[in-house]
Parts: C-alpha cells; structure tokens; sequence
C-alpha cells in the first residue's frame, strides 16, 4: 500500500471509518469536490474536536510521545467550492460551541459576579493602602485579596469558542491560553496564512506559536503589557489556499527554512470545473448521514481530559498504537526521511516551497 519510492496512494473513502467515510462521501458527490478534499476535512474536524486530550504514548524508547496535532493544507484554485465544504464541516462545532455556551451562562454569570467582586476588593485596599491606611496595608501584605482575585479567575468557566479563522499570532496566542491551549484554526480563503507571515501587514513572519502547538512546547510570552503562559498548546489547522497564494508566499526565506512546512499535510488539488454539473443535477447532500455526524462530533467534544493536575493543568489521555498502525508510522517515518533533501511539489506555483508531497486528487512528482 505504501510506496516509499513511488508516492503515497490516492486517499479512499473505505480507509475511514465508516461513518466518517459515509460523512465525507456525501459531501464530495453533493458538494462536487475532490475526494481527498471530503476525507481530509473530515479527519481535520474529528482532530479539532479530541486534541489537546489525547496523545500518543510509548511510540518507541527514543519517542516517548506525540500530540494528536494534526496541520492540513488544502490547495486548490478558485472555484473549487471549497466554503460550502468549510461550513457543512464546522457547523456541527460551532452548533455544539452556542449549545454549551447557553447552558453554562448562568454558572458564568455567577462566577464572572464574584470574579468582579474580589477585583474590587483588591482595588479598594490597594486605594486605601495608597493612603497611608495601616490597615489596608497589612492586609495586603498577607496576599489573601491576591490569592481570592486569581483564585476566582481558575473558577471562571471558559465558554467554549475553539474555532479562530483569521488572527494575528498575538490574538492566536491569548485564544489558546483561554482554552487551555486547545485551538482549531479553520480558514479556507487564505487570510490565516497571510496573518501567519506577516504578508498583510508588511510585518516579518511570525509562527512559533503554530510551530510549538504543533509538538506541544510550552509558550512563554513575558513582555511589556503581554504575558501569557500555555504549558501544553495543542492545535488542528485546516487551511484552503489558492496556488498564487503559495507562490507569493513562497518568497519568505522563514517559510522555507523554519520548519513550519514540514508540520503540513499539504494536498494539491486540481480544477475540476469542467466537470461540475448543476447543482440541481448533483446528488442530494444526506441529511441523515449528516445528523449522525454531527452526534459523532458533539461526543468527541464533550470528551474530557484523563485528569487536572493541582494547578489546573489538563492531563490528556495516552493512546498505544496498534501493531498495524506502528508499521505503518515506521513505513512512513522511513518515506519522510528520503524527502528531506529535497521537498517539493511539481506545480508550477509551488516550486519554491519545500514541503512534503501528499497523495490529493493528483499525482505529484517523486522526490
């Protein structure tokens, strides 16, 4: 099945499991897209949903674990439909993100009411202590109104809002640490890779938050008027850009020398606009299917972490790979190694970036 020398096959429904495969069929035959395009949202959203929570454990004696980060790159012209794709696939979270969020309001409410009360506490002694109040002052020095603000702060339930499209590294960063470094970046026109390098606002490329969400390196920012602490970032990109985009970007020597590339899964997709039918002529997008799917995803959400350490940290599950599944990752740690000389893509677009081929709806050259 795996060709170290000769490309990785063309992805296939029935390699799913099945009623993901059923979910991303549909949306290929009812939305006209590419297969590997269906397949690859649908595994991009499952990750979306567990990651952060799990990650895989014992791998071998010199890979003691990996987090189940998992970046997608789709690339494909204009036209290839690819926003009706994006909202079928991340309506059931953002659904599941508004239900949870109306459930958990009034439990907000109250913890946001004490929150803003112990604030003021600590506002008044500290006004009062500024006033030479010998009481005040030594009731600040005891640290107990310290302790209540940032204790009322862990209380404070973090309403879900997971899904970020288009953000500066500044704002990706305060997302994650407000969920626990947990993050799906979500973006089929291309304005999230455009803030990633910088290339919006003439600013030098910034993406060592996406690099270390990727492998799960702790973020530190201590800066004047910014700090921000994420032990355990974890993330699920899925990205649409168009080839002039790629090629444009291409152009950053960071974004070839940095490592950012080799964290993609990047899948190339031809036009097929030739071959569309009106939509009225498709077959019909599975409503049943669909509601079956998005009970899968609302489970996968509601999912918890293994445990919480003391300081709230989240402790994710760890999951053994099966014996199929390691000989597997081995054949492929293998066909990554005769890549890195010299990653590339055949498109004429994308002849300057290096970055791993992934078998899509078209062949790309060997290495």
């Amino acid at each position: 099945m795996w060709h170290v020398h000769g490309g990785l096959p063309e992805l296939k429904f029935e390699w799913l499991p099945q009623k993901m495969a059923s979910m991303a069929r549909t949306l290929s035959e009812s939305q006209q897209v590419q297969p590997a395009m269906a397949i690859m949202g649908c595994i991009a959203a499952a990750s979306a949903c567990v990651v952060g929570k799990y990650r895989i454990a014992d791998i071998t004696v010199n890979w003691v674990e990996e987090w189940s980060s998992l970046f997608v790159m789709l690339i494909a012209p204009s036209g290839g439909r690819k926003s009706s794709i994006f909202s079928k696939l991340l309506k059931p979270i953002e659904l599941w993100q508004r239900t949870r969020r109306t459930e958990m309001m009034p439990d907000y409410k109250k913890a946001l009411g004490t929150l803003k009360l112990k604030q003021a506490e600590l506002e008044s002694l500290q006004t009062r202590a500024e006033k030479d109040d010998p009481a005040a002052k030594a009731e600040l020095a005891t640290g107990d109104a310290q302790k209540a603000v940032v204790e009322a702060e862990r209380l404070l339930p973090v309403l879900p809002d997971l899904i970020v499209s288009d953000a500066t590294p500044e704002a990706l960063e305060k997302r994650m640490a407000a969920h626990h470094g947990r993050l799906f970046s979500a973006d089929a026109e291309g304005g999230a890779l455009k803030n990633l390098t910088g290339a919006r606002w003439k600013t030098p490329p910034s993406f060592i938050a996406y690099l270390k969400a990727y492998s799960g390196d702790g973020i530190r920012v201590d800066r004047m008027g910014r700090q921000v602490e994420i032990p355990d970032p974890a993330m699920t990109i899925l990205w649409c850009v168009q080839p002039s985009l790629m090629e444009e970007l291409a152009k950053h020597p960071a974004m070839r020398n940095e490592g950012l590339w080799a964290r993609f899964l990047p899948v190339v997709l031809p036009s097929i606009k030739h071959k569309l039918v009106p939509s009225r002529d498709a077959p019909e997008f599975d409503k049943e299917i669909n509601q079956e799917w998005q009970e899968i995803v609302w489970r996968l959400l509601d999912t918890t972490h293994l445990e919480e350490t003391p300081d709230g940290t989240p402790v994710p599950h760890d999951l053994k790979l099966s014996k199929g599944a390691e000989e597997i990752r081995d054949k492929y740690e293998v066909y990554l190694s005769g890549l890195q000389p010299s990653w590339s893509y055949s498109h004429k677009h994308l002849k300057a970036l290096k970055v791993p081929k992934f078998s899509g709806s078209k062949s790309l050259s060997n290495p």
